[in-house]
C-alpha cells in the first residue's frame, strides 16, 4: 500500500512501515512538517488528537516538526520519562534500595524496615534472613518472638490516582508498597482439558497462593469456538474468578493476578523462610510498642543500583518499578522537606514537578510515576524538552529501549535501518512514541509523537506513528 509521495534529492515511495527495506533516500528538512501532516491528517486519524514535536538537540526553539505539541495529551508511558530523569538527578546513579532486619536489645523482638525495592524476589528473601541466622546463632540466640514488627517506609496505598478499578487486579497495576515480593504478583497458567469440562487452572507458585479461593466457572469447548476466557480477582480479597470458554487447541494462557495485601504477604513468607533456616518462635506473643525503635541492625539486603533499575523501568516499561522509584524521591523529598504522614506518592510528584521546573520544564501534569494514570498530562515538547535536558547522561540513555533490539522497541522497525532509543506508552485509545533518532544525513533528534482518542487498535496506532518517526529519520538538509 502507498502512503506518499516525498520530495527530497529525488522522488521516492514510502510504504507502510511493515513494508519497508532500508534505501538511500531523504527528505529535505524544510519539506519534513508537510510530509507528517498528511499522516497526521489522514483520514485513519482524522477523529484523534496527533502532537508531534521534533527538533535538533542544540536547537530546541526551531523545531523541524510542530504540530499542536504546546497542547497536553496523555502520555501513557511517557510519563517514566519524568520519573527516571529526576531520580537520578535527586538520588544519583548508585542509589540503592534498603531492606534491612533489625532486633532489640534481647535479640528476640525482630522488626524489618523495608523500602520498596522492587526487585525483591525470592533470592532476596534467603540472602537476607540467612544474614539474620548468622547473627542470632552468634549471639546464641535460637528462638525469637512470634510476631515481627513491620517498618514501612513508603506512605500511602501505592496506587496512583486516576487508575481504573478494573487495572487494580492486573500485574501492571501491582501495588507499589514497602514490601514487594516477585512484583507484588502471582504467576498462573490455565490450559484446555476436554470439551464441555472445566479448564485447568494452576498457579505456578501453590506454595504462596495456600489461601486464595478459585471459582472456576469456564469450560473447555470446541477448536472452532471462539476465547473468551476471563480471569478476575474480587477487589481487595483473594478469590479468583475464571468465566468464559477456551477451544480445546488453545496453547496455555499465562498471565499474573496482583496481590491486595503485599505486606501480609511479605511477612508470611519471612516468617517461613526464617524457620526454614533453623530459627524457630516462641507460642507467646509479646507487646512491642510502636514507639519503641530497635537498635541494632543485623541484616540489610541492596537493591541492584538505580542505574539497573531504570534499565528495567524504561526499556520494559514496568509501571512497579516506575512507582516504587517515585516513591523514592519522595521519601528523599521529605527527609529535606519534612511534612508528616504525606503520602510518599504526593511527594514524588511534588520533587519531580519543582526539579521540571528549575529546568524551565512546566507543561506536565504528574498522577502516579508509571503512566496508567489517565489523568496524567503532558506536551509532546515538554518530552522534547526533557530529552534534550537529560541527551548527555549515559545513564538515562542506556535505559532506553532501542529500536530492533531490546525492551519495548524489539520488535519494531525489524527491517528498517533506524538508530533509534525510544520509550513508547500504550493506554486504550492511546499511543506514544519519544526518544532519539540519529538520521544518516542529519544531526540527532529529539522527538516525541502522541496519539489521543482514537479508536484504532495499538498494532494500528503503533503503524501510524513508525510512519511518522520513519519520516523523522530521512531528514536531511537541502540546498
Amino acid at each position: 500500500m502507498i502512503n506518499k509521495l516525498i520530495k527530497g534529492i529525488g522522488v521516492v515511495s514510502i510504504f507502510l512501515s511493515s513494508l519497508i527495506t532500508p534505501l538511500a533516500w531523504g527528505i529535505c528538512v524544510a519539506d519534513l512538517q508537510k510530509q507528517v501532516e498528511v499522516i497526521v491528517q489522514s483520514p485513519r486519524l482524522r477523529s484523534a488528537r496527533v502532537g508531534v514535536f521534533a527538533s535538533k538537540l542544540d536547537t530546541l526553539n526551531q523545531p523541524i516538526v510542530n504540530i499542536d505539541s504546546n497542547k497536553y495529551f496523555t502520555p501513557a508511558s511517557n510519563v517514566k520519562l519524568f520519573t527516571t530523569a529526576t531520580a537520578l538527578e535527586i538520588l544519583g546513579a548508585s542509589y540503592q534500595i534498603k531492606t534491612s532486619l533489625l532486633i532489640d536489645q534481647t535479640g528476640e523482638n525482630l522488626w524489618i524496615k523495608a523500602g520498596g525495592d522492587p526487585s525483591f524476589n525470592e533470592d532476596s528473601l534467603k540472602s537476607l534472613v540467612q544474614a539474620l541466622v548468622q547473627s542470632l546463632k552468634a549471639r546464641g540466640i535460637k528462638a525469637i518472638a512470634s510476631n515481627i514488627k513491620a517498618l514501612p517506609e513508603l506512605k500511602g496505598s501505592g496506587l496512583g490516582k486516576g487508575w481504573q478499578w478494573e487495572d487494580l487486579q492486573e500485574y501492571y497495576a501491582a501495588i507499589a508498597h514497602s514490601f514487594i515480593f516477585d512484583e507484588n504478583v502471582l504467576d498462573w497458567t490455565i490450559t484446555p482439558t476436554k470439551i464441555n469440562q472445566p479448564v485447568k487452572f494452576s498457579w505456578n507458585r501453590p506454595d504462596l497462593a495456600r489461601d486464595w479461593i478459585i471459582e472456576n466457572q469456564a469450560i473447555t469447548v470446541n477448536s472452532s469456538l471462539t476465547n473468551s476466557l476471563k480471569v478476575e480477582r474480587s477487589l481487595a480479597q483473594k478469590r479468583i474468578l475464571i468465566t468464559g470458554q477456551l477451544p480445546l487447541n488453545s496453547e496455555p494462557e499465562l498471565g499474573a493476578t496482583a496481590i491486595p495485601d503485599p505486606e501480609a504477604h511479605f511477612l508470611q513468607l519471612l516468617r517461613r523462610e526464617i524457620i526454614k533456616q533453623g530459627i524457630s518462635f516462641k507460642p507467646e506473643v509479646l507487646n512491642i510498642s510502636n514507639s519503641s525503635i530497635p537498635a541494632i541492625k543485623v541484616a540489610t539486603f541492596l537493591s541492584p543500583t538505580l542505574t539497573e533499575l531504570i534499565k528495567v523501568t524504561n526499556k520494559q516499561s514496568h509501571n512497579l518499578y516506575a512507582e516504587a522509584l517515585l516513591r523514592r524521591v519522595g521519601v528523599s523529598f521529605d527527609i529535606a522537606n519534612p511534612s508528616g504522614q504525606k503520602d510518599s506518592s504526593d511527594l514524588g510528584i511534588e520533587a519531580i514537578t519543582k526539579f521540571l521546573a528549575i529546568k524551565g520544564i512546566s507543561e506536565v501534569v504528574m498522577q502516579d510515576g508509571s503512566g496508567l494514570s489517565t489523568l496524567n498530562l503532558a506536551t509532546p515538547r515538554a518530552i522534547a524538552q526533557l530529552l534534550t535536558l537529560m541527551a548527555n547522561n549515559p545513564v538515562f540513555r542506556n535505559s532506553l529501549a532501542t529500536a530492533n533490539q531490546d525492551g519495548t522497541l524489539k520488535n519494531r522497525f525489524k527491517t528498517q535501518n533506524i538508530n533509534m532509543q525510544g520509550k513508547t506508552g500504550t493506554l486504550t485509545s492511546v499511543s506514544a512514541l519519544s526518544g532519539y533518532i540519529q538520521p544518516p544525513k542529519y544531526p540527532e533528534i529529539a522527538f516525541s509523537i502522541i496519539i489521543n482518542n482514537s479508536n484504532l487498535s495499538s498494532s494500528e496506532l503503533t503503524k501510524e506513528i513508525d510512519e511518522i518517526a520513519l519520516l523523522l529519520n530521512a531528514s536531511e538538509e537541502c540546498n
